[in-house]
C-alpha cells in the first residue's frame, strides 16, 4: 500500500481504524485469510459497522474506469524523466514491471479511496445532512439538545459519554445538556439502535411515549413511532430492562429477544365521573417473541436497517408501507383496502422506490401507480 495511504489511516486509533485498513486490503483482493478472520470477528462483536463497511464498498465499486493506456504511458515518460535524471534500468519493460503493481488502475484509486473512506467514518460519527442538531429553549436558556431525521435519511451520531446511536427515518433524538454528568437520559420519537458505553455508576435510559428501557452498556434497537401500532424493543447483545408505563411493570430482555407493547396511543380514551383526567380504556398488550432473521442472514430484520437495508418477514401491507413511506420519502395510498392485511415479505439494499414495488408488485400480485411521491395500491 503507498505510503500516503497508511500515513492517512494511521490518523485513527480506534477498531475503526484496523477495519478501514482490512476493508481496503480485502476490496483490493490482497487480504489474506487470517486478515478476512479478523475482519469478520471485528464485524460479529460489533454489527453496527456494517453500515460503515456497506458505505466503503459502495464508494469502491462506484470509482471510475480509469485509462490503463493513458496510465502506462504516463509511466513510461515517467521512467524517461527518471533516466534522464541518472536513474539506469535494464529496459522499459523491466521497470515498468518492477513498478506495474503501484500503478495498477485499483491502486492508483486507494489514495482517493481512502479520503472517502474518511470522509465517510466522519459522516457517520457526526451525522450529515439528513440530520438537524439544534439546542431548544425555554425562557430564553437552553435545556436540551434536538437530533431529528427527515423521511428518506437516515444518520449516525457519538454521544458524550461515547455511546454511539443511529437514528432512522423520521425519527427525532432529544438530551439534557447535562448528559454524561449525573446522569444518562434520552428521549427517543421514531427509531434508534443504540451502542451503549458501559457504565454500572451511571445507567442509560432512553423515554419513549409508551415505554422506558434502561441499560448499563448494549446494543439494542427500539422503535417507537407515534403511528405504529406496536413499541418494539430488541436486543442484540448484552440486557435491558424495560418499563412498560401504562401497566407498572418490569420486562428483563435476553439477547435475541424482542419486546412488543402495544403503542399506547392507540388505545381509545375513557372517562369515568371520578377521574379529572381521562384514561387509556385497557392495559396495553404486552409479547416477548424471538428476532426474525431472513435466509441464514446474520442479522436480524429489527437491525437490518442499521446496515442500511429495509427487511420485512410476514408483515401486513400496511406495516411495510409505513416503512417504505419512511425509507423512501413517500406517501402510500390503498384503492383496494383488502391488500392492507396482505402479508408481504422482502429485503431491499440498494434498490430504487420503482424497483422495490415492482418486485413486490411481482411477488404478491398487486398493482401500483405513482402520482408525484404519492405511491397508490390497488
Amino acid at each position: 500500500m503507498p505510503p500516503s495511504v497508511l500515513l492517512i489511516m494511521d490518523m485513527f486509533q480506534s477498531d475503526e481504524d484496523r477495519i478501514l485498513t482490512l476493508v481496503t486490503r480485502k476490496l483490493m483482493g490482497e487480504a489474506t485469510s487470517s486478515e478476512l478472520d479478523e475482519l469478520s470477528s471485528l464485524i460479529a462483536e460489533n454489527p453496527s459497522y456494517e453500515i460503515l463497511i456497506q458505505s466503503l464498498t459502495h464508494i469502491w465499486d462506484s470509482s471510475p474506469v480509469v485509462d490503463e493506456e493513458f496510465m502506462e504511458a504516463t509511466f513510461v515518460a515517467h521512467i524517461d524523466r527518471m533516466k534522464s535524471n541518472g536513474c539506469e534500468f535494464e529496459s522499459y519493460e523491466a521497470a515498468i514491471e518492477a513498478k506495474r503493481p503501484w500503478y495498477s488502475p485499483k491502486r492508483m484509486l486507494v489514495p482517493a479511496f481512502s479520503v472517502l473512506a474518511i470522509i465517510t467514518a466522519v459522516y457517520f460519527l457526526f451525522g450529515g445532512r439528513a440530520s438537524e442538531n439544534k439546542p431548544v429553549m425555554a425562557e430564553g436558556k437552553e435545556i436540551k439538545n434536538e437530533i431529528s431525521t427527515r423521511n428518506g435519511n437516515r444518520t449516525r451520531i457519538q454521544l458524550l459519554d461515547g455511546s454511539t446511536v443511529w437514528l432512522n427515518a423520521g425519527s427525532k433524538l432529544d438530551y439534557g445538556k447535562d448528559f454524561g454528568g449525573a446522569k444518562r437520559e434520552v428521549y427517543l420519537t421514531g427509531e434508534a439502535f443504540f451502542d451503549v458505553t458501559k457504565n454500572p455508576e451511571k445507567p442509560f435510559i432512553i423515554h419513549t411515549n409508551a415505554i422506558d428501557v434502561k441499560v448499563i452498556g448494549t446494543q439494542f434497537n427500539v422503535r417507537c413511532y407515534p403511528t405504529d401500532k406496536m413499541v418494539e424493543t430488541s436486543l442484540i447483545k448484552g440486557s435491558v430492562e424495560v418499563l412498560v408505563k401504562n401497566r407498572g411493570e418490569k420486562w428483563v430482555l435476553k439477547p435475541n429477544e424482542k419486546l412488543l407493547v402495544e403503542n399506547v396511543t392507540s388505545l381509545p380514551l375513557k372517562r369515568s365521573k371520578d377521574e379529572a383526567e381521562p384514561v387509556r380504556a385497557r392495559q396495553v398488550l404486552v409479547a416477548i417473541k424471538p428476532l426474525t432473521y431472513q435466509n441464514n442472514d446474520s442479522v436480524s430484520v429489527e437491525a437490518a436497517w442499521v446496515r442500511n437495508k429495509l427487511s420485512f418477514q410476514d408483515e401486513s401491507f400496511a406495516e411495510v408501507a409505513q416503512k417504505m413511506e419512511r425509507w423512501y420519502d413517500v406517501e402510500f395510498e390503498f384503492r383496494t383496502e383488502g391488500l392492507k392485511n396482505l402479508s408481504v415479505y422482502g429485503s431491499f439494499t440498494s434498490e430504487t422506490l420503482q424497483q422495490a414495488l415492482e418486485a413486490l408488485e411481482f411477488s404478491f400480485g398487486f398493482k401500483y401507480s405513482m402520482q408525484g411521491k404519492k405511491v397508490i395500491i390497488y
